[in-house]
């Protein structure tokens, strides 16, 4: 029940968090990135 207790006093923070990479996440799809990425050529 401790845990519980923990999360429900630091809710706020995750939802906090939660729109904050929202915003940052929103930037990629604005501003793609420039270059392509590296294709790999050897095999496992």
């Amino acid at each position: 029940m401790n845990f519980y207790n923990w999360y429900v006093d630091q809710f706020w923070r995750f939802v906090f968090v939660q729109k904050e990479v929202g915003k940052v996440a929103e930037t990629f799809v604005q501003y793609p990135p420039m270059q392509k990425g590296q294709a790999s050529t050897w095999k496992l």
